[in-house]
C-alpha cells in the first residue's frame, strides 16, 4: 500500500495540475504554516520510507476507550437541546458490557487488507524523441525524427560520406581538403542569399569523410540541398580565386612553425596517436604542385564509391526524407563501399607498462608539456565520473601552475573523447621553463590529488554533482544543434539515444571511493599515459636529459597497434 501511494505521489508530484494565481498562493501558505517551509510545496507528495513503529502507535489510539461514536438517524430519542441552532441530541457512555464486546470483537471475513492496486503503473518513464532508422541498406543510413519541440517551419540535414581505405592516404587527405575549401568557396556565391531565406550550409572535411550540413526552413531546405549537391560535382572556380585559395591554405601551412608552442605541441600528440594524422609541414609538402585541374579530377575519384550516413530532423515528412537521402546517393554519383573497406580513424592502444614519451624542438620562444591519461572507456559511468573530476581539477590546477608557481599565461586541464575512449590531458605553456621542467612541476601536483580530493567536504561533492548533472540537463537550442546530436549518436554512439540519462542515472549512483579510483590514475606511474615536450630555442640543451620513445616517428609507427 505504501509504495503504490508513493507511485502515485511521484506521478502527482511530477504530472498533475497544482492550480494557479490565489489558489496556489493559499494552498502554499496552508502548508507552510503546517509543515517546514522547506517542505511546503512538496508536503502534500512527500512519501519518504515506511515506518511500521509510526502505524502501531497510530493504531494504539484506535481504542473503545478513547473512541467518540456519533450516530445519526431519524426518530432517535434525544433529551437535550443545544443553545444557538436547537439541535436536539442525547449524550452516553459506553456500557462495560458494551466495552467490552467492542474490545474482543469477532473477526469479520470481509473485511481485509486490499490486494495490490493492478492499475498502478511501475513504469512512468516518458520515451525519449529518437530518430528512428527508416533506411539501411548498403550505401545508405537514414535517421529520421519529426520535430515536436521547437515548433518551428524549420529542418536539418547532417550527411556524411565514409569513403574507401585509400582515402586515409596523406595525398587523398590534401586534395580532399583542397576540394572541401573549394566547394565553400564556390557556395560563397550564394550564402548571402541563401541566409536571407534562413538557410545555412556547408561542407566539411573529417577524418572519416566529407561532411555536409543543410538547414533552413523546410520548404526550401530541400532546394537549397539540391542545389549545394549539384555544386559538389561540377568545379565551376575560376582560375585565380582557386590561386588566392591555394596561397592562403600553403602560408598557413608553412606558418605553422611559428604558432603558439602548445598548438605545435598538440600536433605532434596527434601525429604519434592517430595512425593516420598529417602534420602541416607534410600536407605543405604535397601540395606544393596542386593546380585547379587536379581538383576536378580528384573530385571524379573522390565521389566513386562512398556509404552516405544521414540524420533528417525538424518539420520534414518522412517521404521527404527519404527522397533528400536517395537524392544525395543519386547526385553524387555514388556507389557503395563494402564495410570492410570503409576508412575508419584508429588510435594507439596504449600500453600501461610503457608510457609514450615524445620531444621535440620548436623555433619559437616558449616551451610546452602536454601529458594525457586514459580513463577508460566512454561509459555512461566513466563519463560521469570523468565530467566530476574535471570540475575538481580545472581551478586547483590552473591556480597552482599559473597563479600560484607563475610557470607560464597558458595552463590548462580538460576532457576529450577519442573513439570511445576518455582521456584527460594537462597543459602548460612556458617562456621561462623547459618542458621536462613543467613536466615535473606538473606530475608533483597531480600526484597530490588523491589527498586534496580525501580533504573535499561531502557537500563540496554534492557541488561537482549538482553541476554536471546541470549540464547533461541542458537542452539543445535549436533544430540544427538537436540533429547534430542525433547524427552524433546514430553514427559515434551506436544509436544510443538513452546516453544521457544512462549518463545521469549512473552520476547519481557513484560515491566519493568511485572519484578518488578514476583520480587515483593521474597518479599512479602504471598509468596508460602520453607526454609530449617541444622545447624552446632557449631550452634546447634540456633535450639531452629526455629519453624519448622514439627518434623516427614513423618507424616507431610501423612497431604500435591502432585500433
Amino acid at each position: 500500500l505504501f509504495d503504490e501511494r508513493a507511485t502515485v505521489a511521484r506521478l502527482e508530484e511530477l504530472y498533475s495540475d497544482k492550480g494557479e494565481g490565489a489558489g496556489r498562493a493559499v494552498g502554499l501558505a496552508n502548508n507552510a504554516r503546517e509543515y517546514p517551509l522547506e517542505d511546503a510545496a512538496r508536503a502534500n507528495y512527500i512519501w519518504e520510507e515506511p515506518s511500521p513503529e509510526l502505524y502501531f502507535e497510530i493504531l494504539d489510539y484506535l481504542r473503545p476507550d478513547n473512541m467518540i461514536a456519533l450516530l445519526e438517524m431519524k426518530g432517535v430519542p434525544t433529551d437535550q437541546k443545544e443553545e444557538h441552532f436547537g439541535i436536539e441530541y442525547s449524550y452516553q457512555a459506553f456500557t462495560p458490557e458494551l466495552l467490552a464486546a467492542l474490545e474482543q470483537p469477532a473477526s469479520v471475513a470481509e473485511l481485509t487488507l486490499p490486494a495490490p492496486n493492478r492499475f498502478i503503473p511501475t513504469k512512468v518513464d516518458l520515451l525519449a524523441q529518437q530518430p528512428v532508422k527508416v533506411i539501411d541498406e548498403p550505401g545508405l543510413t537514414l535517421y529520421y525524427a519529426q520535430d515536436t519541440t521547437f515548433e518551428r517551419p524549420r529542418v536539418s540535414y547532417q550527411v556524411r560520406i565514409r569513403q574507401p581505405e585509400k582515402m586515409g592516404k596523406l595525398n587523398a587527405v590534401v586534395m580532399r581538403d583542397f576540394y572541401t575549401s573549394v566547394i565553400n568557396e564556390m557556395l560563397n556565391e550564394q550564402a548571402y542569399a541563401a541566409a536571407v531565406a534562413g538557410l545555412g550550409a556547408t561542407v566539411a572535411d573529417s577524418p572519416e569523410g566529407v561532411r555536409i550540413s543543410v538547414s533552413g526552413y523546410s520548404q526550401s531546405a530541400n532546394s537549397f540541398l539540391d542545389y549545394v549537391l549539384s555544386q559538389m560535382t561540377t568545379i565551376n572556380l575560376p582560375a585565380e580565386r582557386f590561386e588566392a585559395l591555394k596561397e592562403r591554405k600553403l602560408r598557413a601551412w608553412k606558418n605553422a612553425e611559428f604558432a603558439d608552442a602548445y598548438r605545435q605541441t598538440l600536433e605532434l600528440e596527434r601525429k604519434y596517436l592517430v595512425e593516420n594524422y598529417f602534420t602541416p609541414a607534410e600536407k605543405l609538402s604535397a601540395a606544393q604542385e596542386i593546380d585547379l585541374d587536379d581538383v576536378r579530377r580528384f573530385t571524379k575519384e573522390l565521389f566513386k564509391k562512398g556509404n552516405v550516413e544521414m540524420v533528417a530532423y525538424g518539420n520534414v515528412s518522412q517521404e521527404d526524407a527519404t527522397r533528400a537521402a536517395r537524392q544525395v546517393v543519386a547526385a553524387l554519383e555514388l556507389a557503395p563501399v563494402p564495410m570492410s573497406d570503409v576508412y575508419d580513424t584508429r588510435t594507439l592502444i596504449l600500453d600501461g607498462e610503457q608510457p609514450v614519451l615524445a620531444a621535440n624542438q620548436l623555433i619559437v620562444n616558449n616551451s610546452a608539456y602536454i601529458q594525457g591519461f586514459l580513463l577508460g572507456d566512454a561509459t555512461p559511468r566513466n563519463l560521469a565520473a570523468a565530467l566530476m573530476l574535471r570540475n575538481f581539477i580545472d581551478e586547483p590546477y590552473f591556480s597552482e601552475m599559473r597563479t600560484r608557481q607563475q610557470l607560464g599565461y597558458i595552463a590548462a586541464s580538460f576532457m576529450s573523447e577519442q573513439e570511445k575512449n576518455l582521456f584527460v590531458r594537462f597543459l602548460i605553456q612556458s617562456a621561462d621553463y623547459s618542458a621536462d621542467e613543467l613536466n615535473r612541476r606538473s606530475n608533483e601536483f597531480l600526484a597530490n590529488l588523491p589527498d586534496l580530493f580525501d580533504q573535499l567536504p561531502d557537500d563540496q561533492v554534492e557541488v561537482l554533482r549538482s553541476a554536471v548533472r546541470a549540464e547533461l540537463e541542458e537542452k539543445d537550442k535549436s533544430i540544427a544543434e538537436r540533429a547534430a546530436r542525433y547524427f552524433m549518436l546514430a553514427f559515434e554512439k551506436d544509436a544510443d539515444w538513452g546516453q544521457r540519462a544512462e549518463t545521469i542515472a549512473e552520476l547519481e549512483q557513484l560515491s566519493r571511493n568511485d572519484l578518488r579510483a578514476m583520480l587515483q590514475l593521474l597518479a599512479d606511474e602504471g598509468s596508460r599515459q602520453f607526454t609530449t615536450l617541444s622545447m624552446a630555442e632557449q631550452h634546447a640543451e634540456a633535450l639531452d636529459t629526455v629519453k624519448p620513445s622514439f627518434t623516427d616517428i614513423e618507424s616507431w609507427k610501423r612497431k604500435q597497434a591502432y585500433e
